[in-house]
C-alpha cells in the first residue's frame, strides 16, 4: 500500500460500501428526475436497476462486515461489478472500482 494512504483494508472497504450506496442513490434519483421530465424509455429500466443494484451492493457489504458474514459480503461485492461494467466509457467508475477491489479482496482474506 502506498504511504499517502495509510488506511486499513477495513476502512477502504467501508468507504467503498458508502460510495456504492451514495452513487446508487444518485443514479436512482437521476432516473426519477428523468422520468418526471420525459426522458428516454431505455433509461426507465436500465439506470434505476443499476442504481438499485449498486445501492444494494453497498448495503450488503456493510451487513457482511458488521455481521462477519462472508456470503453476504461476497454477494455485495459481486453486485458492485455491474455499474462499472455498464458504464465502462465513464472511466471514473472503473478506476474507482479497480482501486477499491484490491482492498476488498485483502479485507476478505484477512477477516474470512
Amino acid at each position: 500500500m502506498c504511504r499517502s494512504c495509510d488506511c486499513t483494508p477495513e476502512r477502504c472497504t467501508m468507504a467503498y460500501s458508502y460510495i456504492c450506496i451514495c452513487v446508487g442513490f444518485f443514479f436512482v434519483l437521476m432516473a426519477a428526475v428523468d422520468v418526471l421530465t420525459g426522458g428516454f424509455p431505455i433509461q426507465y429500466l436500465f439506470v434505476p436497476i443499476l442504481g438499485l443494484s449498486y445501492m444494494l451492493a453497498g448495503i450488503l457489504m456493510q451487513v457482511g462486515m458488521n455481521k462477519k458474514n462472508k456470503s453476504t459480503f461476497v454477494i455485495g461485492k459481486v453486485l458492485s461489478y455491474f455499474l462499472p461494467i455498464a458504464f465502462i466509457l465513464l472511466i471514473v467508475f472503473l478506476v474507482i472500482h479497480l482501486i477499491f477491489i484490491f482492498h476488498l479482496c485483502k479485507y476478505k482474506k484477512e477477516v474470512f
